[in-house]
């Protein structure tokens, strides 16, 4: 059966909030939490910004089928003109299935920009694992006593501070 292929991406932000982070962004965090997060957020938005725009509008197949579309019906249309009927009409019906490729593009296009994701909901789910980590190292002397206090954390608890603080 035919489907219509759209293609799309997601860009999420994928780590649990549970997992500890990094000694190295223990380090950095505790130094100056917004220059890290400023520089985090600036490496990953050139990294979203550097994937091929999926729901861009394919402009060498829209011409493509428009001139299928067009050749095939005025090659019909003359063929039934000149007697050839059946043979006119066959050609006119390839025009009309290339004709609703042409309209069903712009469909595809609209489905794939609904389903991609932006980078706006990455950099919220990343602020709030990283503000969350920043309330457990702060207070804290060493790597070794976060990863303690992090390892007795559940999730409730990072729901909760979601909800309090952010």
């Amino acid at each position: 059966m035919a489907t219509i292929s759209y293609e799309y991406h997601r860009f999420e932000f994928n780590t649990p909030p549970l997992s500890p982070v990094t000694e190295e962004q223990y380090e950095k965090m505790r130094r100056d939490f917004e220059n890290f997060f400023g520089d985090f957020i600036d490496e990953r938005e050139a990294e979203f910004n550097k994937l091929k725009n999926p729901h861009a509008f394919k402009w060498k197949v829209f011409f493509i089928l428009l001139a299928v579309a067009l050749s095939f019906g005025f090659t019909g249309y003359f063929l039934e003109m000149s007697g050839h009927e059946n043979v006119g009409f066959a050609l006119d019906m390839i025009a009309v299935v290339a004709g609703l490729a042409i309209i069903i593009q712009p469909v595809q296009w609209i489905m794939s920009a609904g389903k991609s994701s932006g980078f706006g909901e990455y950099e919220r789910k990343a602020r709030a694992y990283y503000l969350w980590h920043r309330s457990i190292i702060s207070g804290k002397d060493s790597y070794s006593d976060y990863l303690k206090v992090v390892s007795g954390k559940r999730m409730e608890d990072f729901q909760r501070f979601c909800a309090e603080e952010l």
